[in-house]
This record gives C-alpha cells, sequence and structure tokens, in this order.
C-alpha cells in the first residue's frame, strides 16, 4: 500500500455522491452538502493561519462551528485499489480504506467509523459468505466495496 497515493477528483466526486445517496437511503435529509462547506472551510484557514499544524479535529470543529451546524460527517479517504481483473477473477482484488467522522460541534466529541476491506475469494474466509452473496458472486469494484462501507459505517454512527 502506498502512503499518500492520490485518487482522481472523478473518484472523489463519486464517492461524495454516494455519500449523499447512503444518507438519503437511511432518511437522513436535513444536512448541508459538502459543497457549500467550503466558505467556512476558508474562513477557518484564514483565522488559523498563525497557528502552526493546526489539528484536524480543531480545524474541523472550527468549520462546523462557522456553518453553525450542531454535527459535521467529515468523511476521508486512507486507501484506495482498484481491483485488477473482472468480476470473473482477478490478479489483485479491490481494496479501500475510510474512515467517517461524527463531531458533535456544541461538545466537541467526534465518534469514528473506520472501514478497511480487500475483498478475498470465498475459499480464502468462509466467514464472508454474507458479502459474497450480497455482491452476487463476484468480484467487485473499489467503488462498490466503498458503497459498502459507508452505509454499514453510516449505520454504526446511528445515521
Amino acid at each position: 500500500m502506498e502512503e499518500g497515493k492520490r485518487v482522481s477528483k472523478e473518484v472523489l466526486t463519486k464517492l461524495d455522491a454516494t455519500l449523499a445517496s447512503a444518507l438519503a437511503e437511511h432518511g437522513v435529509t436535513d444536512y448541508t452538502p459538502a459543497s457549500v462547506t467550503r466558505q467556512c472551510q476558508e474562513i477557518v484557514v484564514m483565522e488559523q493561519n498563525n497557528i502552526p499544524r493546526m489539528s484536524a479535529w480543531k480545524y474541523w470543529k472550527g468549520v462546523g462551528e462557522c456553518m453553525e451546524a450542531d454535527y459535521l460527517l467529515v468523511p476521508q479517504l486512507l486507501h484506495w485499489e482498484e481491483r485488477v481483473g473482472s468480476s470473473g477473477g482477478v490478479v489483485k482484488p479491490a481494496s479501500v480504506v475510510l474512515d467517517l467522522f461524527l463531531i458533535s460541534i456544541k461538545d466537541g466529541s467526534l465518534i469514528r467509523a473506520h472501514f478497511d476491506e480487500t475483498q478475498v475469494a470465498l475459499s480464502d474466509n468462509l466467514l464472508t459468505i454474507d458479502k459474497f452473496v450480497d455482491r452476487g458472486g463476484k468480484w467487485v469494484t473499489a467503488e462498490r466495496l466503498a458503497a459498502d462501507g459507508i452505509k454499514e459505517k453510516l449505520l454504526e454512527l446511528g445515521l
């Protein structure tokens, strides 16, 4: 796994759409989309310009305060590896690592939901049979892995 390996803007845009879709499926509709946070992100950066190495928690809490939000959901993609092969067979399976952070702006508490999966063959791990069946018995893309992870972790966060 390469640390700091960039993913395309297209992948990030698709993941934002996947997150929005999953929130809607879970009945969460009263929220401000990520695109609206840009102005507050810029304000927080300008306000904190003289503070070296501001923590991510402090940064996002500041964004949430600027937005006058109760909670802020911050997704973070840590690893993205697309499968090499097809749905019928792979040379290298898809792999995704992501975190969803739910920050309470009022009290500053933070809950982290972590997803880390590299698809494995059913013969390598029979405990994955439910996922194998849900995925149609196929090798899936990183996009599908991420969608599964987002849905699972939103439930874990109570969203």
